[in-house]
Order: structure tokens, then sequence, then C-alpha cells
């Protein structure tokens, strides 16, 4: 079953992860093949993380703390993560792996 980044049960999963850490939660619907072949997902992505760290939204520039960006996912939005991870430079030194997900953090500016 696909769902979507605005499907309920994803929706409960960011509200408790905001709850837990608290963390500031963006989620990225990106585009799906086959309507939208290779690489869109990958570029909507990677926009949505741009935008993350560039502070151009000013409420997320005042509350969220950008030297630690955490990505997530699974299935297809995992192997997406992954990619993310390695175009921006982050090593395995910064993968977490916790319950069979592998998480990247970004634990400091650069």
């Amino acid at each position: 079953m696909i769902r979507l980044a605005t499907s309920p049960a994803y929706h409960r999963c960011f509200n408790d992860l905001a709850i837990a850490y608290p963390a500031v939660v963006v989620s990225v619907d990106y585009r799906l093949a086959p309507e939208h072949p290779f690489p869109a997902a990958y570029e909507d992505s990677a926009t949505a993380l741009a935008w993350v760290l560039s502070t151009a939204d000013p409420w997320l520039a005042t509350h969220g703390d950008l030297s630690r960006v955490f990505l997530a996912n699974d299935s297809a939005g995992g192997n997406i993560c992954h990619h993310l991870a390695m175009h921006h430079g982050l090593t395995s030194q910064h993968l977490l792996h916790r319950r069979g997900y592998s998480v990247a953090a970004r634990t400091r500016r650069r």
C-alpha cells in the first residue's frame, strides 16, 4: 500500500515525533512514478531539504535548530534519504541505525 505524506498514519507518526523529541517535522509530498519518472522524487526532496537549510522561512529559522537536521523515511523514501545524505557529504559516522531504520543526522552547520 502506498501512503502519501498527508495520510492520517504518517500525520500521527509526525505528531508523535514532534512531541517526543521535541522536533519540527517537515514532510515532503514528493512526486511519484510512473506519472513523474526518475529523478522527480529526488529533485523534490532535494528542493525541500535546501529550503529547510536555507532559513527562508522566518518561523522555521527562529524555532528550528538547523544545526541538527535528521532525514528519515521508509521504503522508496528511505532510499531518497540515503542519496540526499550522501549528496550532502554525510558519511557513515553521521548515520544512526535504530530498529531497522537508517537516519541521517547533520550534527553541525557547514
